[in-house]
Formats: C-alpha cells, sequence, structure tokens
C-alpha cells in the first residue's frame, strides 16, 4: 500500500478517479489522501503521477496544516 497525493483537492481527485478509485475512499486526515495499492501505483504513475521522497511529503504535509 502507498498514498495518492497531490497540491489541490481537484487534482488529488482526478487521479483517482483517472486510475478507477471511489470517492468513499479518499481520507481527510492531517493531509488528504488515498491509500492505493501496488497495482493502483503503477496506473497512477502510468497516468502522470510522480514519485516523491520523504522530504517532497513532509513539504507537502505542511503545506496542509494550517499556520500557527
Amino acid at each position: 500500500m502507498c498514498h495518492l497525493l497531490a497540491d489541490t483537492l481537484d487534482e488529488l481527485h482526478a487521479m483517482a478517479a483517472r486510475i478507477g478509485m471511489e470517492k468513499l475512499l479518499f481520507q481527510n486526515e492531517t493531509i488528504p489522501h488515498y491509500d492505493i495499492s501496488r497495482t493502483k501505483r503503477e496506473l497512477a504513475i502510468a497516468a502522470g503521477a510522480i514519485v516523491i521522497d520523504r522530504h517532497q511529503l513532509a513539504d507537502l504535509i505542511r503545506k496542509y496544516q494550517p499556520a500557527p
């Protein structure tokens, strides 16, 4: 399993739809995301998703956290 994330909610939902994810699987916790299988991960990459490292993930999480 891995996470499907995006810079915007519109972009996230569009990619999820493109790879056949149902919107009811959307999780809006610390950072909005979908949990996806390895098969869906490969579909997402083929559809243009970019694999990010943990530092880029931390940057994305900070983007979604409210300023103090």
